[in-house]
């Protein structure tokens, strides 16, 4: 739980600057550490401290963290490193899905919605040039989509995920990704009293 931690807070403070890409390695490197242990854990015999289904929760989420803390890296690098944090991204989203639809069979509201958006924005990052980077991303996003009918603050999150992947995938549409945006800014209010906090931003 430490490494999931400090992960999360070391890929916080980096933000998005390319001077904070040692922090975001560093993050990386705790996330992975902490989905083998919790690994490890949930393969015990008996539960030690916690029980199973919480350890295999907490498994599942540190994926989701690990595969954005290597999409932002895979932002912040080019060439065969660039491209070694996208499949590690990728990785590590389809695995979550993989696992919540085992366990919540398609109908587990937010948690399988999120692990679809995470794999959503993974591939993404995959999606120029690639058409079916492109598709499998949209199909994921928009699974996300009809999992999230109650949550209209990620609902306009997703929204805004349609728009970034039209602009990596086909940037010359500008409709295309002016409509998206412009469903975005009108969930927004007159006064931006919206549905996104500080904190989504």
């Amino acid at each position: 739980r430490w490494n999931e931690e400090y992960a999360l807070v070391l890929k916080y403070l980096a933000g998005e600057g390319k001077q904070k890409t040692g922090d975001l390695v560093n993050a990386l490197t705790l996330a992975e550490n902490a989905v083998r242990m919790y690994a490890q854990a949930r393969d015990n015999t008996l539960p030690e401290i916690v029980d199973k289904d919480t350890i295999e929760n907490r498994l599942l989420r540190t994926m989701g963290i690990a595969s954005t803390i290597a999409t932002g890296l895979a932002r912040l690098t080019t060439g065969e490193m660039q491209t070694q944090y996208q499949r590690r991204a990728v990785g590590y989203a389809q695995q979550e899905v993989t696992d919540r639809r085992l366990v919540l069979y398609e109908t587990g509201g937010d948690a399988l919605a999120n692990a679809y958006h995470t794999l959503g924005v993974a591939q993404s990052e995959l999606a120029a040039g690639n058409e079916l980077a492109y598709t499998d991303a949209k199909q994921n996003i928009s699974k996300a989509f009809k999992l999230s009918p109650e949550n209209p603050m990620l609902l306009t999150v997703l929204t805004f995920r349609f728009a970034w992947l039209e602009y990596v995938a086909h940037p010359e549409n500008r409709e295309s990704i002016g409509i998206y945006v412009d469903k975005v800014l009108d969930e927004q209010g007159p006064m931006g009293e919206g549905r996104w906090v500080k904190a989504d931003g």
